[in-house]
């Protein structure tokens, strides 16, 4: 086969590879002029290139596939999860910006159910819609390894979203969610609540970007009552206001595992602000707020009660981690 030969050149994290001049090449010939790769993780192929690697993804010793930007598609998805379907040392599949769309999320869901070893998948910037949300879905529930999963800058929907969300429900393993930047709506992000209500797993969820509003800000709060290991959550840029903000600081005066929160580039004001550090009074384990900008005077005064009563909390954690 005529094929693009890469300039390998070994990274800290894999093989990190740069077209050159065509050559003629079976796998066999490229394992003779490249043995080092059968020790190294692949990092960053083309498309050309997936149906000669093929044979080197089977190699058993293999832990991270890392192919980013627009080059794979939905072929290079399906070809890679067709090598992978019968590998058991893979720990991480990550295929940002490779617009694989449903069809290629679909192949790769299938392959990560027979992944026993994969604890992360990270599918970034995909052209996913709610088509190949709900296989990553099913992927999920099926998989008790698993415990990162990013399909932030999609197109989930509020569809994708309500998928995700049933699959946390049986899901004990995954500790870290991003679904940023994928038209959840409010809707999506009930049942995204809902699911989170009841979890015990998820350390980390982000849902920013995802135009939920007041309405979807009020339920995660409601669920924010009731759980009780989450410790990061991410919602900026999600037009969320005051009564959203007034919601959220009504749950931190009962939830104790939150210690940060993103709420910024959202329509916050004095009167959310207020409410949020009202709510400090009484929380000790929130040390992070990442809050609006752009605020009048009397937000920004807000604001600085917010921030004085999170340095107590810091300093007290720094006092209880000392001790």
């Amino acid at each position: 086969l005529c094929r693009s030969l890469p300039q390998f050149a070994r990274t800290s994290r894999g093989i990190s590879a740069g077209e050159s001049n065509l050559v003629s090449f079976t796998p066999k010939e490229l394992l003779e002029l490249y043995p080092s790769l059968k020790a190294y993780n692949i990092y960053y192929l083309s498309t050309r290139f997936l149906e000669t690697i093929s044979s080197l993804l089977l190699d058993p010793s293999l832990t991270l596939i890392h192919f980013r930007g627009d080059r794979i598609g939905v072929e290079g998805a399906v070809a890679i999860a067709c090598a992978l379907a019968s590998n058991s040392s893979l720990t991480q599949i990550i295929l940002p910006g490779n617009k694989i769309g449903d069809e290629g999320a679909a192949a790769i869901a299938q392959a990560v159910i027979s992944l026993s070893s994969l604890t992360k998948v990270d599918l970034r910037g995909n052209s996913i819609g709610k088509e190949g949300a709900a296989a990553i879905a099913q992927a999920v529930v099926s998989h008790s390894s698993l415990t990162k999963v990013d399909l932030s800058g999609n197109s989930i929907g509020k569809e994708g979203a309500v998928a995700i969300a049933h699959a946390l429900g049986p899901n004990s393993s995954l500790t870290e969610i991003r679904l940023g930047c994928n038209e959840i709506s409010a809707e999506g992000a009930a049942t995204i609540a809902h699911a989170l209500a009841t979890n015990s797993s998820l350390y980390l969820m982000d849902l920013d970007d995802n135009n939920i509003g007041d309405e979807g800000a009020t339920a995660i709060a409601k669920a924010l009552t009731s759980n009780s290991t989450l410790t990061e959550i991410d919602l900026r840029d999600n037009g969320i206001g005051n009564e959203g903000a007034v919601a959220i600081a009504q749950a931190l005066t009962s939830n104790s595992s939150l210690s940060r929160i993103e709420i910024s580039s959202n329509p916050i004001g004095a009167e959310g602000l207020a409410a949020i550090a009202h709510a400090l009074t009484s929380n000790f384990t929130l040390t992070e707020i990442l809050g609006p900008n752009g605020l009048d005077a009397e937000g920004a005064k807000c604001l600085a009660e917010v921030k004085a009563r999170l340095r107590r909390n810091g300093d007290q954690m720094h006092i209880i981690k000392e001790f």
